[in-house]
């Protein structure tokens, strides 16, 4: 859903190569045409965060009593994403142009930076509580309700809180390197343990709803609209899903390898621009709505010329 990953792993890198008393830049130099690729794809993330961002802004601007903490959050989401995006320029002008003044630049905005991902995770907090209430929802007459949105509400917070600590501990330049490496030590193998729980628990979620309505379409066939929209939805979330815990791997691959700053790692960090800029996509609620009313207006012409050809 954002830069907050790619950003963390390039921070992570950035601190223990100036650990290592090695310019950053000295190690990256040469990859040049690599990022080639991803700067057009920081772009398109600049982009789709303005497009997001004024479409909110038209969509909500005379209803923002009804709704006003959602759209508080995606506002600042989309102005979170939007300022990561250019820092995430500035760290590969860095590499382009080694000028003194380019990289003092980037240094300068680092805490900028910092703040502006934390924003972003404690949105990111609200967002996925959110999202996984609205999807419980259905199996409220199933289950009890009280205690999957505990559990939920637990494991994400859980989740959220010790990114923020972990992310705190790497960027802080108050904190020595010596500690920076116990903690990763210590911490790396639950933030493992702890990141696959998140992934079993958040699809068992999705699995469930989806047999459910699997079950319910074996059962009978669907014929209302509201079912098929369910149906649409429950997929659409779904497919969000896996790519938001495919983001996750990167960070994973860099706790378990202990391989910070590598041209695979380097890679799979950067591929994310793009599948984030999906996720988005694919979470953003008016972006569904005109997808499922339009598919909608389809079945209903195709219906209609059936019955007249009838």
């Amino acid at each position: 859903m954002n830069f907050k990953l790619i950003l963390f792993c390039k921070k992570m890198s950035f601190d223990f190569i100036n650990c290592s008393n090695i310019n950053g830049v000295d190690i990256l130099k040469g990859q040049i045409s690599t990022y080639a690729i991803y700067f057009p794809l920081a772009v398109c993330g600049i982009t789709l965060n303005v497009f997001l961002l004024i479409m909110y802004f038209r969509k909500y601007s005379k209803f923002l009593g009804k709704r006003m903490t959602f759209v508080i959050c995606m506002i600042s989401l989309a102005i979170a994403d939007l300022s990561n995006s250019f820092i995430l320029i500035l760290d590969l002008m860095t590499t382009v142009f080694t000028e003194y003044m380019t990289y003092r630049l980037t240094q300068m905005l680092m805490s900028f930076r910092n703040s502006m991902i934390l924003i972003e995770s404690m949105i990111f907090v609200m967002l996925a509580i959110d999202r996984l209430l609205s999807i419980v929802k259905p199996l409220d007459k199933i289950w009890k309700p009280f205690l999957v949105k505990g559990i939920m509400f637990c494991f994400t917070t859980s989740f959220v809180t010790i990114d923020i600590v972990m992310r705190y501990i790497y960027t802080n330049p108050d904190i020595s390197c010596s500690i920076r490496y116990l903690v990763v030590g210590i911490n790396g193998k639950y933030y493992i343990i702890l990141l696959i729980t998140f992934i079993i628990v958040n699809y068992s979620c999705y699995l469930s709803l989806l047999t459910y309505f699997i079950n319910h379409l074996c059962k009978r066939k669907v014929t209302s609209t509201a079912t098929k929209n369910i149906l649409k939805m429950t997929a659409i979330i779904f497919i969000s899903t896996v790519l938001y815990n495919l983001s996750l791997i990167p960070a994973i691959y860099a706790v378990l390898k202990q391989v910070l700053v590598s041209q695979t790692l380097l890679n799979m960090m950067f591929l994310n621009i793009a599948m984030n800029s999906t996720i988005f996509i694919l979470n953003n609620s008016s972006l569904r709505r005109n997808l499922i009313c339009k598919s909608n207006q389809i079945d209903n012409i195709d219906d209609t010329k059936s019955r007249s050809d009838k």
